[in-house]
Order: C-alpha cells, then structure tokens, then sequence
C-alpha cells in the first residue's frame, strides 16, 4: 500500500489496477497507480508499482505414494497413477514412459517414469519400478493310461503350456513286475 504526508490537510489515496498477462495463466504483471488527493484537490505525481507474478515452482508428487509393484506374469499391469499437486492452482498435466524391460522371462524390471507439468512449463518426475516375475509352473495334460505296443512305446505322451516361458518335458520310465512285463509307469 501506499502512503501520503500533506502539510495542511488530510488526503486520500486512489488506486487504479492493470493486469497484463504473461505467457501463462500465473505469470502475469500487475501495475498499480497511486495518486493521493488533499482536501484542496492538490494532486501528487503518480507512483506506479510493477509487481511481476512468476510460476516457477515444478508441481509435486504426494509423499508416501507407493513405488515399487510385482505382478505375476501373463497378468495384466494396471496403470496407477500418482497424484501431484501444484502451488499456483495451475492445470497439471501427467504422463508417463516405460523403460525397455530388463532381466529375462523369469524375473523382469519395467521402469515407468511420470512427469507431471504445469501450464507454465515446470516439471517434477516420480518414478516406479515393475518387476515381473515367473512363480507359476507349467500346466501338464494327457490320459493316465496309455495302450501302446510293446515294440512302440518310447515317447512323450502328455502336453504341457506355460503363459510365460518356453518349457521342457522330461520323463523317466519305470518297468513294473505284474501279470504283463509291459507295463511302464
């Protein structure tokens, strides 16, 4: 605010207010001219004060948001974002990337990296780590008992499918005494 001395009478203080924008929605200059008036209308010179408003603090990232997922893989990754706030009340915008993944079809880690911005340009990154991991064996089908001919039986009887990972299958044959030498477990 403005002040005033008179030497012979009390005064008022008038103000007028121009506001010019700027390149964003919170950077803008506001002018301010003050003219103080005395009981005779004997009017002071204009003061004219500038006062320019900058955005340059970078939205920010809530505290305590969590970083780090695992999920099993063939299962879908779901996209949580964090929250971000901005001092001026500025729109934010935010957005992400994914890193290539990194490890094997066992155990992965996925980097996906946020950038929150606010309509004057300034930006704050948070950063979350998605590890993929493999827990889940194969799923092996086929019949119990199999007949096949004494002379034909060696072979891989059974199917198998994993929804992560190539896979193998392996077997060991067991003669059983009984009433038929041929029967194999």
């Amino acid at each position: 605010a403005a002040t005033a001395t008179d030497n012979c009478s009390a005064y008022t203080i008038s103000e007028t207010v121009d506001t010019i924008n700027g390149n964003c929605a919170s950077n803008y200059i506001i002018t301010r001219t003050f003219v103080a008036t005395d009981a005779c209308g004997n009017a002071s010179a204009s003061l004219v004060q500038q006062i320019q408003v900058q955005d340059s603090t970078a939205p920010v990232f809530s505290e305590g948001q969590q970083s780090e997922y695992t999920y099993e893989c063939g299962s879908e990754i779901p996209v949580i974002e964090p929250s971000a706030s901005d001092n001026c009340a500025s729109e934010i915008s935010v957005t992400y990337s994914d890193s290539e993944a990194q490890g094997n079809s066992c155990s992965n880690l996925t980097t996906r990296t946020w950038t929150a911005t606010d309509e004057c340009n300034n930006s704050s990154v948070f950063v979350q780590y998605i590890n993929v991991v493999d827990t889940t064996a194969p799923v092996i089908a086929g019949a119990n008992t199999t007949e096949r001919p004494c002379d034909d039986y060696a072979g891989n009887y059974v199917t198998a499918s994993d929804i992560c990972s190539e896979y193998t299958i392996t077997y060991d044959d067991e003669f059983v005494s009984g009433g038929c030498a041929g029967n194999i477990i």
